[in-house]
């Protein structure tokens, strides 16, 4: 027969042991609850076409590795394990995508759970990645290189501004301007003038 101590004896030690599997859980259940990603806090820096950027991801994690898994669709692009402290408020992942919105999962795992958030994350187009558009730039720049060369050639800054119109007028006007030369003794012999006078004297060669 089982005494009265007996009895008294296993209840202690099933009480006991109900409490520490019950401690366990809460423990357990409180540490599970603590994992996860705060989505709303997630940044993004750095990223253009086929250029590196980075993520950065705020996270409540426990002691122990964390995983976190960048996914597109179903495609994975980046997966990185590192260890982490409960003291640790963010982890910092980095890749490349191509121009355009991308509709990204991330998933956190720690200590055997797994938290998931969505980010849509816009990576800008680089113009200097397309070798047809760097390409037509240069050719533009060389084809404005000639044409100022020419211009400067066909318009030297010395060149007169005259226009040769200009230059028969201001010939005709210098001529203008000239004092007209006195007639010659000679001049007025042959058309019988006077010194005194000035006057022409008209002689006929009729005879009366």
């Amino acid at each position: 027969m089982i005494t009265v101590n007996a009895k008294k004896t296993f209840t202690l030690l099933a009480a006991l042991l109900m409490t520490v599997v019950a401690f366990g859980a809460v423990v357990v259940a409180s540490e599970s609850d603590a994992i996860g990603i705060n989505q709303d806090g997630i940044s993004a820096s750095g990223f253009k076409q086929d250029r590196e950027g980075t993520l950065t991801i705020p996270v409540t994690v426990v002691d122990g590795e964390a995983t976190i898994t960048i996914l597109e669709n179903t495609n994975v692009i980046k997966t990185q394990t590192q260890t982490v402290e409960s003291t640790t408020t963010s982890i910092s992942v980095s890749f490349k995508l191509s121009a355009g919105t991308h509709q990204l999962s991330i998933q956190l795992t720690n200590d055997g759970t797994t938290a998931s958030a969505a980010y849509n994350l816009n990576v800008a187009k680089n113009v200097w990645s397309n070798l047809t558009t760097y390409v037509a730039i240069v050719i533009v720049a060389i084809i404005v290189v000639i044409i100022a060369v020419i211009y400067m050639r066909a318009n030297p800054r010395n060149k007169p501004t005259t226009t040769f119109t200009e230059l028969e007028q201001e010939k005709e006007a210098a001529k203008a301007a000239e004092p007209q030369a006195a007639p010659t003794k000679t001049e007025k012999k042959k058309y019988g003038g006077s010194e005194e006078t000035g006057k022409i004297k008209y002689t006929s060669s009729r005879r009366k």
